[in-house]
């Protein structure tokens, strides 16, 4: 019998990195698992696309406006280290070679490697899963299987270990000139947690049933059915997700992705008689609402037939704010005001968990980017719920990856996900979430390391913006700054703000991000004892912030704004 390495709620995705310039490899104790006696052992695995290789509705790698970051073809390199005291009762399809005394290690290459296709059709980190439970082949993660029928497996090159200095050009991704780093993550993995059953199952017309979780969330999800008799085979059962309904309480709210696309998610039954199961493998998605359509036998499934796990990044929770109601509390309503409090603190503390899949993300339903200015300025609020210094560390590396690859520029979104490596320049305010992130670690994890590895890509970023986009006797970007200018992108209208407004308000965000991280950058080079430079930023930060009040400060009205405004909408407040 086969038995997973994995621990039960790790989910099937991956760790996302830059990855032109580093690729992530799991690690797993594999001895409970070995049979003995001279046995035959098997590794089995089932590959996804990922982030790695990104695929849209039609099986193409350019998805969603996204340039797929890896190879295009899936693959996998796995090295198998065996320790014993009798090396004659180990045999591998290679050469071992031997380390200590007791330990042998072997990559295991092409020899030996099969693979078919299994049943899963399609699948994408975005769009979903479609599973043909027809196609699933019985026993084939187990020892004894004929894989006669399978192709032989084609040999690549693959990455360096992150501790070899060999330049050997990999066909394995082509944007640098030679193979990306092999390196074991640090921060905690993607695990399926918190599961959740339906809290209501209605019929909401023939053939089509709508789940109620209770909860908006990002999540995986497991359907069981123990008995397909009802369907022939070939029977296809589709999945739609939403965080909300319309006001006809039956009809899901807003499905599509970016551009249009839509999950693409099903289930086709061989309907054997036997229990199939369908399991979002490689995607998650957020919402609070499911639909299935062609449930067998019409209505809506049981209860306990759908579970879904809260899925994201398994951040450690350090603190909990919790606020009691006050001793004198006849009337009730401080006990209605302190519920309401620790309501919104866990919808806090739930909006940071389902944003976090090995790097902070703006939404769980759409774009799941790292934008750097979403996750830097919120840093602090999750460094005070959870134990983040693993997972800002990692993605701190990530933004430095992509800032190398962008010529010193600090990219919008990190991992960097575009086909383009030009040096456009992003919104300073966004670019500023990695200075700023670099603060906030310090503050609250105190390592000096860290600080010190990103040093020159934090200076390169800024001094840039100093030699191109001050002028000469200013302390503040150039208002014709010529990268893109998000402004207050989450305006109080809901609506992200037009060209013209938005190049008004970014002055005002820009330059107050831009004051912000001048600050930040001076205290980082204290900390380093760098203190001509501690000096150097610190004076210019002092001069910018100046500038910056006599600019934008409206003394009449007590708020910065643009007086350039024209107060078509009513003023602008940051």
């Amino acid at each position: 019998n086969s038995i997973p390495l994995q621990r039960a709620d790790d989910a099937s995705i991956g760790p996302t990195v830059q990855f032109d310039r580093r690729v992530p490899y799991d690690a797993f104790d594999c001895t409970a698992a070995l049979r003995a006696g001279g046995a035959e052992n098997v590794l089995a695995t089932t590959l996804g696309r990922g982030w790695f290789a990104l695929a849209d509705g039609n099986g193409q790698t350019d998805a969603l406006g996204y340039h797929t970051i890896g190879a295009r073809s899936l693959r996998v390199l796995v090295t198998a280290e065996l320790e014993t005291l009798n090396f004659t009762a180990i045999t591998a399809p290679t050469n071992p070679t031997t380390t200590p005394a007791t330990t042998r290690r072997w990559r295991l290459d092409g020899n030996g490697w099969k693979h078919a296709e299994g049943p899963i059709v399609f699948d994408s980190l975005f769009l979903g899963t479609v599973v043909d439970g027809r196609r699933e082949t019985a026993g084939w993660r187990d020892a004894g299987f004929d894989d006669a029928g399978w192709d032989d497996a084609l040999v690549l090159h693959g990455p360096r270990a992150s501790n070899d200095a060999s330049t050997t050009t990999s066909p394995l991704l082509p944007l640098t000139a030679s193979a990306p780093a092999l390196v074991l993550p640090e921060l905690p993995p993607i695990r399926r947690l918190s599961p959740h059953v339906p809290v209501a199952a209605t019929e909401t017309a023939p053939g089509v049933a709508l789940l109620d979780f209770g909860v908006n969330m990002a999540a995986t999800c497991r359907i069981v059915v123990d008995d397909a008799a009802a369907v022939t085979p070939g029977h296809t059962m589709t999945l739609r997700r939403a965080e909300g309904v319309l006001d006809d309480g039956r009809t899901l709210s807003q499905t599509w992705l970016l551009k249009g696309a839509r999950e693409n998610c099903s289930y086709t039954f061989r309907a054997d008689g036997t229990r199939e199961v369908y399991e979002d493998t490689f995607a998650y998605f957020g919402f609070r609402f499911l639909e299935i359509k062609g449930w067998p036998g019409g209505g809506a499934p049981p209860v306990d037939a759908v579970t879904c796990w809260a899925t994201h990044t398994d951040l450690p929770r350090t603190s909990q704010i919790f606020f009691s109601p006050p001793t004198n509390n006849s009337s009730g309503a401080g006990a209605r005001a302190a519920a309401l409090l620790n309501e919104v603190q866990g919808m806090i503390a739930n909006s940071a968990l389902s944003n976090f899949h090995s790097h902070p993300t703006d939404c769980p339903t759409r774009e799941k980017r790292g934008w750097t200015g979403d996750g830097g300025h919120v840093a602090e609020t999750l460094m005070m719920n959870f134990d983040m210094g693993a997972a800002y560390a990692k993605w701190l590396t990530d933004i430095n990856d992509a800032a190398t690859l962008s010529k010193g520029v600090v990219p919008e979104m990190a991992p960097y996900i575009f086909a383009s490596r030009s040096a456009a320049n992003s919104d300073p305010a966004w670019g500023a979430g990695f200075v700023d992130l670099l603060g906030w670690h310090y503050r609250y994890h105190g390592d000096k390391a860290l600080l010190e590895a990103h040093w020159d890509a934090a200076v390169s970023y800024v001094d840039g913006h100093l030699a191109h986009y001050v002028p000469n006797g200013s302390a503040l970007l150039t208002t014709s700054y010529p990268g893109t200018r998000y402004g207050d992108w989450c305006a109080p209208s809901g609506e992200p703000l037009s060209p013209s407004v938005a190049r008004h308000t970014s002055n005002v965000i820009s330059g107050f991000f831009w004051v912000r991280q001048l600050e930040v950058l001076a205290q980082v080079a204290r900390r380093l004892g760098r203190t001509a430079a501690a000096a150097s930023y610190a004076a210019r930060a002092a001069s910018a912030r100046t500038q910056f009040g006599a600019l934008y400060f409206d003394a009449a009205s007590g708020v910065f704004r643009d007086p350039q405004w024209t107060p078509v909408q009513g003023p602008h407040v940051f």
